[in-house]
C-alpha cells in the first residue's frame, strides 16, 4: 500500500473542514455498533473483515473494519521516521490502528455515556463539512473523498463520527440549543459567516515580468489555446493551471483590486488582460487568466444552516469551560480500563493491551495524556 504526503494533506484538509479536533486523539477514527447494542458484528454487516472489535462495560460492540484500516493506511504519512525496527509498512500499520483504536474508545465512552451520534446527527454533521468545503472550493466534495481514497460512509465513520462523539461528551451537561439561539446567532452573523460573495473559479498562469504575461496572451488571443500555453508557467502545483477554491470578486481589500478588476471586466471563456498580483516580498508576480465561471452573491436560508449554527454554538459553550477538555480526558482514562479490546492479528494485540492499561493519569496542568499521545488540544 503506497502512503503519499498528497493523500494525506487532503485527508487532513477534509478533516479540518468538521471545525473541531479529538482532545488527546487522533482525528481519525471510526465506529460500528450492532443493532443489539452487543455482541460481535458480523463481517458482512461492516462491509469487511474485522481488524478489531471493543466491548464496552455496558456491553456495546464496536469494531474497525478493513476497509476503514486500510483507507486509513492509504492516508498515513509519519511525522518524524517511526522509532522502532520494525518494518515501515508493519509500524504505520501500528500507528494507524492506535488511532483508530484510541478514538473507538472515545466512541465506546459516549455510547456507554448514553450520548453517542445518531444517524440523523452523523448526517446533519456530513451535511456541515460538505456545505463549507462546497463554499471554498471548486471542487465537489465528492470528488475530494475520491481521490483521498474515501466514500461518504467511510468519511463518517473515520472522522464525523467520533469528533460528534467527542462533542457529545463535552456538551453532555449543556442544555439543548433553542431555535430562538439559532435564529438570533444566524442574524446577527448572516452576511458575515453564511453570506457567499461574488466569485469567480480561474485557471492561471504565472510568469515573473508583464511583457511576459502581455505576450501569452496575445498567443491566447490569437488562436492558441490557454492549455497549450500553461508550461510556462511557474505554478508547476496543477499541470493545467486550476485554481480549485473560488477567488471573491468583491474583496474590501484595495490591495486585491490589480487582481479582481480584470477579471470581473472579463466574460467567462475568455482570457483577461495581465493581472498584477503583488508578492509578500514586494516583487510583483503576474497572471494570465482564463475565466472558467462566474457566480453571484448568495445567501443560503436559515434553515440550510441551521444544524452548522448548532453545531458552532455548541462549541462556543465547549470553549467558555475552561475545564472541560481535562475532564473528558480524565474520563477516557479512567474508561480505557474498562473496555476489552481484540485484534486478528497477534502482533496488535500487544497494542491493543496497551491501550487497556494506560499510564497513570498525568498530573500536569495539561490534563492527562492517552498512551503515545500527548494531553491537551491537539
Amino acid at each position: 500500500m503506497q502512503l503519499t504526503r498528497r493523500s494525506a494533506a487532503r485527508l487532513s484538509s477534509l478533516a479540518a473542514l468538521s471545525g473541531f479536533v479529538l482532545v488527546g486523539f487522533s482525528v481519525a477514527g471510526c465506529n460500528h455498533t450492532d443493532a443489539g447494542g452487543g455482541g460481535t458484528l458480523s463481517p458482512t454487516a461492516q462491509g469487511g473483515t474485522a481488524v478489531a472489535t471493543l466491548t464496552t462495560p455496558k456491553n456495546a460492540a464496536l469494531t474497525i473494519t478493513e476497509p476503514q484500516f486500510y483507507a486509513q493506511l492509504q492516508n498515513y504519512v509519519p511525522n518524524t521516521p517511526p522509532q522502532t525496527f520494525a518494518p515501515v509498512g508493519q509500524a504505520a500499520g501500528r500507528l494507524v490502528l492506535q488511532q483508530l483504536m484510541q478514538n473507538l474508545i472515545v466512541e465506546g465512552l459516549a455510547q456507554d455515556q448514553g450520548v453517542a451520534p445518531t444517524d440523523a446527527e452523523v448526517n446533519a454533521q456530513y451535511s456541515n463539512i460538505k456545505l463549507i468545503q462546497n463554499a471554498r472550493n471548486i471542487k465537489p466534495f465528492e470528488q475530494a473523498l475520491t481521490e483521498a481514497g474515501l466514500s461518504e460512509q467511510l468519511f463518517k465513520d473515520l472522522q464525523v463520527k467520533p469528533q460528534l462523539s467527542q462533542l457529545k461528551l463535552l456538551t453532555k451537561s449543556v442544555p439543548a440549543i433553542t431555535d430562538t439561539e439559532i435564529q438570533s446567532y444566524y442574524n446577527v452573523n448572516k452576511d458575515k459567516q453564511f453570506t457567499k460573495p461574488a466569485r469567480v473559479h480561474i485557471k492561471r498562469i504565472v510568469v515573473a515580468t508583464l511583457p511576459e504575461a502581455q505576450a501569452i496572451t496575445k498567443e491566447i488571443t490569437s488562436g492558441k489555446t490557454f492549455e497549450s500555453e500553461v508550461t510556462k508557467s511557474l505554478d508547476k502545483g496543477t499541470p493545467d493551471g486550476d485554481v480549485n477554491q473560488w477567488v471573491p470578486l468583491d474583496n474590501p481589500d484595495p490591495r486585491m483590486a490589480s487582481l479582481t478588476q480584470p477579471i470581473k471586466a472579463a466574460a467567462v471563456g475568455t482570457v483577461a488582460a495581465p493581472v498584477t498580483v503583488p508578492g509578500p516580498n514586494g516583487q510583483n508576480t503576474y497572471w494570465v487568466v482564463k475565466v472558467m465561471e462566474k457566480k453571484d452573491k448568495e445567501t443560503p436560508a436559515l434553515a440550510d444552516v441551521k444544524e452548522l449554527i448548532r453545531a458552532n454554538l455548541l462549541q462556543q459553550k465547549v470553549a467558555e469551560n475552561p475545564t472541560a477538555n481535562q475532564d473528558l480526558q480524565k474520563m477516557l482514562h479512567d474508561f480505557q480500563p474498562q473496555v476489552k479490546i481484540v485484534t486478528q492479528s497477534p502482533q496488535y494485540q500487544v497494542l491493543a493491551t496497551e491501550l487497556m492499561h494506560p499510564q497513570p493519569a498525568s498530573p500536569s496542568a495539561s490534563g492527562p495524556s492517552m498512551p503515545g499521545v500527548p494531553g491537551g488540544p491537539r
